[in-house]
């Protein structure tokens, strides 16, 4: 979600929507909140990006939190796929304990 809201709840027009959609694509994300004031910054969005995202036009701060509360089918953390660790980051044995480092590091005396 981009943008800024009135004090009665309006959702008002933002800059950089380009921008911020790219940067949302770039990031993986599927679903982008806007203003619908800001929908004809869409034509400057290649196809093929509009397509992969799904983004949803609001006037109301109601609507946001309706999207952005209510969350379709969302996998539990737990579910997610976990990212596998190389074996040579695993079980890396320290070189030189914390003690010795500091003993070296102070002044003698």
């Amino acid at each position: 979600m981009t943008g800024e809201i009135t004090l009665r709840g309006h959702v008002l027009p933002v800059g950089g929507i380009r921008d911020k959609i790219l940067a949302a694509h770039r990031a993986g994300l599927k679903v982008v909140i806007i203003p619908k004031r800001n929908e004809k910054d869409l034509i400057d969005i290649a196809k093929k990006v509009l397509n992969e995202l799904q983004i949803i036009k609001v006037e109301t701060i109601d609507e946001v939190l309706h999207v952005a509360l209510t969350a379709p089918e969302v996998k539990p953390y737990a579910l997610l796929p976990r990212r596998k660790r190389s074996p040579s980051r695993r079980h890396r044995p320290l070189r030189t304990s914390l003690y010795s480092r500091i003993a070296r590091s102070s002044p003698a005396g």
